[in-house]
Formats: structure tokens, sequence, C-alpha cells
């Protein structure tokens, strides 16, 4: 093998000699597919959400800080005016890191249903297996029985 030419021959040989039956994968990587589509969804809602409370919450400091940044003409007001942006920010914070909590709280619900829900296809799919393998070893079985009467 001293070319890619006679690598690919050599592969393809070696492929022939045991054949697959690639259509028996078909179902599973749509599953698979399905179930990372419904997960993306989830995480890009959770995503977008998030970028939402985010970006409010950076309007909300920024329009604060422009409240701070102002003249004053007494020097008490620095000190009220400073002391209210504390007080706010405080409040904002709570605010949306309660809403950013309820994000991911409401990200793993809809996660955890969608793992429940393919488990539940999956064990249906498992049991129809079973069934049709007992149903074949059995009519095997009685095949075996009829022929060595």
């Amino acid at each position: 093998m001293n070319s890619f030419a006679e690598f690919r021959k050599t592969v393809a040989d070696m492929s022939s000699i045991f054949p697959m039956d690639l259509s028996v994968y078909s179902k599973p990587v749509k599953l698979s597919a399905d179930l990372g589509e419904r997960m993306s969804k989830v995480a890009i809602g959770a995503a977008e959400k998030n970028i939402e409370i985010s970006t409010e919450w950076s309007r909300d400091a920024l329009a604060g800080l422009r409240n701070v940044a102002q003249a004053k003409e007494d020097p008490s007001d620095y000190a009220r005016v400073f002391n209210g942006f504390i007080a706010d920010s405080a409040e904002s914070a709570s605010k949306h890191l309660a809403a950013l909590a309820e994000v991911g709280k409401t990200a793993h619900k809809d996660s955890i249903e969608i793992f429940i829900e393919a488990g539940k296809e999956s064990q249906k799919e498992a049991a129809e297996h079973f069934e049709k393998a007992t149903d074949e070893a059995v009519n095997t079985a009685a095949k075996a029985a009829k022929s060595t009467k």
C-alpha cells in the first residue's frame, strides 16, 4: 500500500467481504436528530431569553449611571444620587437574577420532559423488538420440534 488508490482499493475489498445493511441505522439516526432538534430549541430559547434579560439589565444600569454622571450643584446631591443608584442596582440585580433563574428552571423542566418522552419512545420500541424476537424464537422452536418428530 504505497498510494492512496491502493489503500482505497484495500478498504473497498475489505468492505465487500463484510457487507453491511446501513438502513438499520436510519431510524436511530432520525430519532437522535429529532432529540437534538428539540433540545436545541430549548437551549436556543433559553439563550434568547437570557440575552433579553441581560440587555434589559444593562439598559437599567446605564440609565442609572446617566443620572449619577450628571453634574450637581450641591455636593450632598452626589451622595444622595449615588445611594439611590446603589439601591436601584441592588433591586435590579435581584429582579434580573430571579428572571434568569426562572429561565434556567424552565429550560431544565423542558429538557427533562423531552428526555422522559424519548425514554418512553425507546421503551416502546424496545418492547416491540423483544416481542418480535420472542415470537420468532417460539416459531423457530416449534418448527424445530416438528422436524424432530
